[in-house]
């Protein structure tokens, strides 16, 4: 327990949200039910193609009249020990297809649970990143409420016009409604989290000033919707592979003995042993069969088709993800190099200028505004990383890393 305790207290906030994201995901009942009929298909698999338990029979044979099997010469007991022998490759093909159906079942959930991961990471970046649209909003109606009350003094004083303090008023009552705006976004996003995750959130999420990590490259072929349109055609196929081998009809052979009680001058009531074998007459079982096996083997190629469909898709919607980031990546990297540093040195000189008389009140918070208009922007940037990361790993259906660029 105290393990646990230094790691959470030594992880970085993206550490905690990735584990969080990861444990939610896999307890989610979403995801538990396919795992579990993973489990129910598992333990059918390992009873799949088992021969069917031999049948013991045991008789007795005597005339209605008098109901003593010793009364006549057809009276007897029989005991009879039965086998039914399946086609050649049927206990092969049975467990084959029993494994490829346990297959579909873990690709179905693997699929629940990176899409749940996904949905999860999307609306803990995004409640991340308002949380700290508002802190950023929170600085700025601060600076324009110090612009505003600069201005007021100067307009008491006849050095500053009714325009100026209109304008920075106006402007205070639109930062009023966006911090409204964002305020109730987080909370609407902040219920959706809860409500995917079917659990409280154990801490506020935190927005890494650096963006998300470069994804890399990886191959749609391996995605979960991939793997699992590839399990069934797999399974399918096994099926059709299965069905094959019933159109040869079983085999059933018996071993017995006829114990007789009769006994006479003429007939000492001799025991008899019996050897036997049926075989279905299979007039229709074989084109039935073929038509079964058809079928089974177009809904194979109808799966592989639709695997290399999703890989295609899934490849687009990779392709656009890693856009997405790059674009949040290059706005970053804009706004570090030059704008942000623009905006700091503007600042400081109309700062420098209306300390000294030579700015106006509407100057200064022009150049407070742009400042943080600039970092409320690169918040937006970084967010939307860190959501295109989350996407990305879900749709691959791999696992993040809480690497960021440096």
């Amino acid at each position: 327990m105290w393990t646990w305790f230094l790691v959470t207290a030594l992880a970085s906030p993206v550490d905690e949200a990735d584990t969080w994201i990861a444990r939610t995901a896999a307890a989610h009942p979403s995801v538990v039910a396919p795992q579990l009929r993973a489990d129910a298909a598992r333990a059918r698999a390992q009873t799949a193609g088992r021969w069917p338990d031999p049948v013991a029979m045991v008789q007795y044979t005597g005339p209605f009249s008098t109901g003593w099997i010793g009364d006549h010469p057809m009276a007897g007991i029989d005991a009879r020990l039965t086998q039914r022998l399946q086609p050649p490759r049927w206990s092969r093909t049975q467990k084959g297809a029993a494994d490829a159906l346990e297959a579909v079942q873990q690709a179905s959930a693997e699929v629940a649970r990176h899409a749940l991961a996904g949905r999860l990471g999307h609306a803990w970046w995004r409640l991340a990143g308002l949380s700290a649209q508002a802190e950023v909003l929170t600085h700025l109606r601060e600076d324009a409420a110090l612009a505003r009350d600069s201005v007021e003094a100067r307009y008491a004083v006849g050095q500053a016009d009714d325009a100026t303090l209109l304008r920075l008023e106006q402007f205070l009552d639109r930062v009023d409604q966006q911090l409204d705006d964002v305020a109730r976004l987080t909370q609407s996003t902040r219920a959706t989290l809860r409500g995917l995750a079917a659990a409280p959130l154990p801490f506020d999420p935190v927005l890494p000033r650096h963006p998300a990590a470069d994804p890399g490259q990886h191959p749609a072929d391996d995605a979960p919707p991939v793997d699992r349109a590839r399990a069934q055609a797999t399974a399918t196929a096994a099926q059709a592979d299965a069905v094959a081998t019933h159109r040869a009809p079983p085999v059933d052979l018996w071993v017995g003995v006829r114990g007789r009680t009769f006994q006479s001058a003429t007939d000492p009531g001799v025991d008899l042993f019996t050897v036997g074998a049926s075989i279905p007459i299979p007039l229709s079982r074989i084109a039935r069969g073929n038509q079964e096996v058809a079928a089974w083997n177009a809904e194979s190629r109808a799966a592989e088709a639709e695997a290399r469909a999703q890989a295609e898709g899934i490849q687009g919607q990779a392709d656009a993800l890693r856009a997405a980031w790059q674009q949040g990546i290059d706005t970053v990297d804009r706004l570090d190099a030059t704008r942000l540093p623009r905006a700091d040195a503007l600042l400081q000189a109309v700062q420098s200028a209306f300390e000294s008389g030579r700015a106006s009140g509407l100057d200064l918070h022009e150049a407070q505004r742009e400042r943080l208009m600039l970092s409320l922007e690169r918040v937006q940037a970084v967010t939307a990383t860190w959501i295109a990361r989350a996407e990305l790993a879900a749709l691959l259906g791999e696992d993040p890393t809480a690497e960021v660029t440096p």
